[in-house]
């Protein structure tokens, strides 16, 4: 990926001086992926319309954005965010969050290579194991059923190489 730890780094910096979230675009141009365009929200989220999702230059890849709240990681909307982009038919998308962790810039991306047909097969298996819970549930007492079956779909799509995540820590 053509975006450096820098340049999160100071997308993080600028995050933390306004007091709010900011994403910005990543776009393909020349084979090398660049940021596009940026867009700020609150503190604790930043939407994105769906005109953000369609690059000046270049085809649109994915986005970046900052956490500032104590959620570390990826939020469920992120992984919400993640299914809705597979569904659309961008592929390959990145998704990568930069948050601050003692002191230290944090990375956490995802790829999906992921098309909407596979994304829909794992949803069907889904939906059908959570049927045959809601059968099981009648049997015996309990239930480990799916609340976020996206999410599920997701990690299926992950044991399957479709879904790929890793996390880089700058030293800043």
């Amino acid at each position: 990926m053509g975006i450096s730890l820098e340049k999160m780094g100071a997308l993080l910096k600028r995050s933390e001086a306004v007091g709010n979230e900011i994403a910005v675009q990543l776009c393909k141009v020349d084979d090398e992926v660049v940021f596009g365009r940026e867009c700020e929200g609150t503190y604790t989220r930043v939407v994105m319309l769906k005109t953000f999702f369609k690059c000046e230059k270049g085809k649109f890849v994915g986005t970046v954005h900052t956490h500032l709240h104590p959620l570390k990681y990826l939020s469920p909307d992120d992984f919400g965010h993640l299914a809705t982009m597979i569904k659309e038919g961008i592929k390959p998308y990145i998704e990568c969050v930069v948050w601050r962790e003692d002191g230290k810039a944090e990375v956490m991306c995802l790829e999906s290579q992921a098309t909407p047909e596979d994304f829909k097969k794992e949803m069907e298996e889904v939906k059908e194991d959570n049927r045959k819970i809601e059968i099981a549930k009648g049997l015996s007492r309990g239930s480990v059923r799916s609340v976020f079956p996206e999410f599920d779909a997701l990690i299926r799509l992950s044991n399957k190489k479709l879904v790929r995540a890793w996390k880089i820590t700058k030293g800043e």
